[in-house]
């Protein structure tokens, strides 16, 4: 953004006490509020990503990061359902546009979401329309969403795989209104409790051609720079602010509880031990420098995409459409720096829930709760410890599949 232009950061900011205050509730109730996902509509949180000519705002990857990580250091549940649905609303730039403007363009305050994985059929018509059948788990923020995709295989009539151009099964993300969606509620897990992730089913949906996608075979119609950002990049450093914030909420949890606990049978505070001050400057260091790494990666990037130029090594076909003039190193440093965030800030929130002995272990304290939340996050396929021997591999020389990057 440029000039006096608010940033995403500045407009969600005035919700952020509201969002701490009702932590707990969310984790009960195992969902985003509707009147708390409404405001962060109305601050832009759903449309940070969707093309400006449509009414998007289309933020800087940077801007998008941090207010996701001030978000999770009050709530990791309630960022991961910002993250969603903003990087769900990334798809706008890759449908056609008369259906992204269809989708996107008639309410400011739409918010989609749904799952990515292919475990949905969806039947190729004459018209080219896809009638889809499935279900798929993790619908995070889904009772909050207008339209929700689901990710098929295309089959023709017979049941048989309809390839793409070079020859791969084609698997499209396939949109369709909330109200042909059935939400299963199903959502009761360890972290990320107030994400509402429930099951989506899809039972013979038919999907308009104009509103099925694939980040891998399509082009984005828009130009910014944000459409020539690495899109599984983007989606694995979504899930990276959000470990950062919750490790943060994590240390200003424990040292607020260091300062006022005299450990049972001590004599002094928690925090005049030489073990604990030790151990939390540790946890200081290894935070700060997975974050410098993450957004260091993240400006790198972003300069990158903003001037439009093709670095070397950058492939020509058989990657994604989008971020496609970015070499297999580049995208394999964001992709490190999303992956060593979440698993540096499960790590913190381990060790600070340890230090805390028997307090850390009652629900209602955000040690506990940041350590459920910041193993689930680790979870997530994008930032999960096969990562790093994919990145090993492109650091000794190996080439790895687009689909691993």
């Amino acid at each position: 953004m440029s000039g006096n232009a608010t940033t995403l950061l500045e407009s969600v900011t005035p919700l952020l006490d509201r969002i701490g205050v009702a932590a707990d509730v969310m984790d009960s109730e195992g969902r985003l509020p509707a009147g708390l996902a409404r405001s962060l509509a109305e601050a832009g949180a759903f449309r940070s990503t969707v093309p400006a000519a449509i009414g998007g705002l289309e933020v800087p990857v940077a801007d998008l990061a941090a207010t996701i990580e001030a978000i999770a250091r009050c709530h990791g549940s309630t960022a991961w359902c910002v993250m969603i649905g903003a990087t769900t609303a990334l798809l706008s730039a890759y449908l056609p546009e008369a259906a992204a403007r269809e989708v996107y363009g008639t309410d400011p305050l739409v918010i989609t979401g749904g799952a990515y994985a292919p475990t949905g059929r969806a039947v190729l018509g004459d018209d080219g329309s896809l009638t889809v059948s499935g279900r798929w788990e993790w619908g995070s923020g889904s009772a909050n969403c207008s339209w929700l995709l689901g990710g098929a295989v295309v089959v023709d009539a017979a049941g048989q795989s309809v390839p793409d151009p070079d020859g791969r099964p084609q698997m499209r993300l396939c949109f369709a209104p909330a109200t042909d969606v059935l939400i299963v509620d199903n959502w009761d897990v360890l972290g990320m409790r107030g994400t509402g992730s429930n099951d989506l089913v899809m039972d013979g949906v038919r999907v308009p051609a104009g509103h099925a996608v694939s980040l891998v075979d399509d082009r984005p119609w828009a130009a910014g720079p944000l459409y020539r950002f690495p899109p599984f990049g983007l989606l694995a450093l979504g899930i990276g602010a959000v470990a950062l914030g919750v490790a943060r909420s994590a240390m200003d949890a424990f040292v607020g509880l260091a300062v006022a606990k005299t450990p049972a049978m001590a004599s002094r505070a928690l925090a005049t031990r030489a073990a604990v001050r030790a151990e939390v400057g540790r946890c200081e260091a290894d935070l700060r420098a997975a974050r410098a790494l993450y957004f260091d990666e993240i400006d790198r990037a972003w300069s990158r995409a903003e001037s439009g130029a093709v670095s070397p090594g950058a492939v020509s076909s058989g990657a994604e459409s989008s971020g496609a003039d970015f070499s297999v190193d580049e995208r394999a440093s964001l992709r490190l720096a999303a992956t060593h965030a979440a698993t540096v800030g499960a790590d913190v929130c381990s060790r600070l829930h340890r230090l805390g002995g028997g307090t850390s272990v009652r629900h209602g304290q955000v040690l506990e709760r940041a350590l459920r939340d910041s193993h689930t996050a680790t979870q997530h396929i994008l930032v999960g410890w096969s990562l790093y021997e994919t990145v090993g591999g492109v650091l000794l020389g190996a080439e790895p599949g687009w689909a691993e990057l």
